[in-house]
C-alpha cells in the first residue's frame, strides 16, 4: 500500500524535531553553532506541528504561563524600551530575555513531548557533547593543568563549567546506578554478574569524573547547589521513596550523591581549600554586618554592591522593571557614577536581573510556572512503572537551579542558556506527558 503525503509529512515532521532536540543535546557544551541550528529547527517544528500545539494548550496551566509569559516579555521588549529613560540600548537584551524565559523551553518541551525522546537518550547525547568539548580542551594542555583545573575556564567561565560539571554529576548519580542494577536484574547469571560489574565501573567512572569537573570548576555557587540538592534528596529519599518498592533502585543513586557531598565537605577542611573558606566565611560575616571597608576586594564585594543597586531600581519600578534593553546601561550608569567597580554586565543574581528587566510579576511567573512543569516531571516519573531515578533527577536539577541562580546568571551564555532550555524542556514535555495520561485514565473512569 502506497504511503501517503500526509504519512510522508508526519514522518519528516517528526525527523525535524528529533533532529532539533538531538543537535541541542549535543551541542550545548561544545558548539554555539549546533545551538543557534537547533533554535531554527526548533521552531520550524512548532510551526509545523502549530494545530496540534493550539489543541494541547487549553487544560495545561504551566505551559499556558509560560506562552503569556514569552509573549509579555516580548511586548515589553517592543514598547518599553531604553529611551524611555534616556539610556543607551542593548539591542541584544531582548532576545536575552526572550530565550531564558519562556521561549527554548516551549520550543524544546513541545518537541521532546510529540516526538517521545527518551530522556535518557537526551542526557546521553549532552554527556558526549560535554565530553567533546573537554577533549578539545584537554587538547593544549598538561597533566598537571588537566588535574588542577587551572585552565578549564576557557569553558566559558568556572561559574559555568561548574553548572555542567554539577549537571553531569547529578544525571550519573541519580540515574546510573539503578541504570545498571535494572539491567541487572533482568537477567542474573554469570553474564548478568559481568554486565553489573561493567555498568558498575563505567557508571563509578562518570561519577568520579563529573565530581572532580564540579570541584575542579572553583564555583562555590555550584559547590553550595549541589551540597544543598544533595541533603534536600537524601531527606526525600528517606520520607517517601524508601517506602517504595523502587528504594533498591533508588537507593543507591541517592547515597552516590550523598557520600559526593559527604567526601567534598571533607576535602574543605584541608590545606589550601581550609584557607580559603575561612577567607569566604569572613567575607560573609563582614557582608552580613555591612562592613564594606573591612571586606576584601573580590567577588563578595562586587556581588554586594551589584545586589545593592539590583534592589534599589527593582524599588523604583518593581512592575514593569525597565525594559529588557536598558538593564546592562543601567549597570554601566552605575560604573560611571562610581557606585559599582566596571567590567561587569549582569547582575550575578537571575532573580534581581530578571526583575530589574521585566518587574517582579513576570519574574515569579516565570519561576512558578517552571517550578509547576518540573513539579509534574517528578509526579510523572513517580508513577508506577515509570523511572524513579528520573524523578530525582528533576528534583535535584530543580533545586540545584533555585540555588545557584542566587549567585549566578547565564543569561546571556548561549550555553548557559542552551543548558536551561534542554533540563526546562525535558521537564515540561515529562509534564505534558503526565498530564495526558492523566486525562486519558480520567476519561476511561469516566467511560466506565
Amino acid at each position: 500500500m502506497a504511503t501517503s503525503f500526509g504519512e510522508y509529512y508526519q514522518r519528516a515532521t517528526h525527523g525535524l524535531g528529533v533532529l532539533a532536540v538531538s543537535l541541542l543535546a549535543l551541542g550545548v557544551a561544545p558548539s554555539s553553532a549546533a545551538i543557534s541550528i537547533s533554535y531554527g529547527l526548533a521552531l520550524l517544528f512548532l510551526f509545523a506541528t502549530l494545530p496540534d500545539f493550539l489543541r494541547t494548550l487549553p487544560r495545561r496551566p504551566a505551559l499556558i504561563g509560560l506562552v503569556v509569559v514569552t509573549v509579555s516579555v516580548g511586548l515589553l521588549a517592543a514598547f518599553h524600551t531604553a529611551d524611555h529613560h534616556n539610556l543607551p540600548a542593548d539591542d541584544s537584551g531582548p532576545w536575552h530575555h526572550l530565550r531564558y524565559m519562556g521561549l527554548l523551553t516551549i520550543l524544546f518541551g513541545w518537541a521532546i513531548y510529540v516526538t517521545g525522546m527518551r530522556i535518557r537518550t537526551i542526557l546521553v547525547l549532552a554527556l558526549i557533547g560535554l565530553l567533546i568539548a573537554l577533549a578539545r580542551e584537554w587538547g593544549s594542555m598538561t597533566w598537571a593543568e588537566i588535574t588542577r583545573g587551572s585552565r578549564l575556564y576557557g569553558l566559558r567561565g568556572p561559574l559555568e563549567f561548574g553548572q555542567f560539571g554539577a549537571t553531569a554529576l547529578l544525571a550519573s548519580a541519580l540515574l546510573g546506578p539503578q541504570l545498571v542494577l535494572r539491567a541487572w536484574n533482568v537477567r542474573h547469571g554469570r553474564l548478568g554478574y559481568t554486565k553489573l560489574v561493567a555498568g558498575a565501573v563505567l557508571v563509578g567512572g562518570l561519577i568520579a569524573a563529573s565530581a572532580w569537573m564540579w570541584v575542579a570548576s572553583g564555583s562555590r555557587s555550584a559547590w553550595l547547589a549541589i551540597l544543598i540538592t544533595a541533603a534536600c534528596l537524601g531527606l526525600v529519599a528517606a520520607i517517601t521513596l524508601w517506602k517504595r518498592s523502587e528504594r533498591r533502585y533508588v537507593g543507591p543513586s541517592v547515597i552516590a550523591l550523598v557520600l559526593v557531598g559527604v567526601f567534598f565537605v571533607g576535602w574543605l577542611g584541608y590545606g589550601e581549600m581550609q584557607h580559603r573558606w575561612e577567607r569566604d566565611i569572613e567575607r560573609m560575616q563582614d557582608l552580613a554586618q555591612q562592613d564594606w571597608d573591612s571586606m576584601p576586594s573580590g567577588s563578595f564585594e562586587v556581588r554586594a554592591h551589584l545586589y545593592v543597586e539590583a534592589a534599589q531600581l527593582i524599588s523604583e519600578r518593581p512592575l514593569l522593571g525597565w525594559g529588557p534593553e536598558a538593564v546592562v546601561p543601567l549597570i554601566e550608569r552605575a560604573e560611571d557614577d562610581g557606585r559599582m567597580n566596571p567590567g561587569r554586565d549582569h547582575f550575578h543574581n537571575t532573580y534581581l536581573h530578571l526583575a530589574v528587566g521585566v518587574g517582579l510579576p513576570l519574574m515569579l511567573g516565570w519561576l512558578a510556572f517552571n517550578a509547576a512543569a518540573f513539579r509534574g516531571a517528578v509526579l510523572y516519573h513517580l508513577t508506577p512503572g515509570r523511572d524513579p531515578g528520573a524523578a530525582l533527577f528533576f528534583a535535584g536539577w530543580g533545586v540545584f537551579f533555585v540555588v545557584v541562580s542566587l549567585f549566578d546568571l547565564r543569561l546571556h551564555s548561549t550555553h548557559g542558556a542552551a543548558l536551561l532550555a534542554l533540563m526546562s524542556g525535558l521537564a515540561l514535555a515529562a509534564y505534558l506527558q503526565w498530564l495526558r495520561e492523566r486525562d486519558t485514565m480520567s476519561d476511561r473512569s469516566e467511560a466506565a
